[in-house]
């Protein structure tokens, strides 16, 4: 895996574990600290070339968690915002065992 990639992974392991409820601002100011750093790795990888499976659904998933807005309000952003995040804790779990 190249350095791109594995900073994407990273990244998107940090915003997947944060709480997904809103959060007082002490804390809303690390998620959305941790948001831009994925953001910015996302930025930097450009095209991976034939990644395995579980990888290349990390990196969408990544993609759309990066696409939501981490606004601290509730509403159909909340609720996008919760479903991406899911799916990409789904991701990171299947892509964690594939290389167990």
């Amino acid at each position: 895996m190249s350095p791109s990639v594995s900073a994407v992974v990273e990244a998107a392991v940090d915003l997947a574990w944060r709480p997904l409820a809103n959060l007082s601002p002490p804390s809303y100011g690390a998620r959305l600290e941790a948001h831009r750093r994925l953001i910015a790795a996302l930025r930097r990888i450009g095209p991976v070339r034939d990644p395995e499976p579980e990888l290349a659904y990390v990196i969408a998933a990544a993609r759309r968690v990066a696409l939501c807005s981490f606004a601290n309000r509730m509403g159909p952003p909340y609720y996008d915002r919760r479903a991406a995040v899911l799916q990409l804790r789904g991701c990171l779990a299947v892509w964690e065992r594939s290389i167990q």
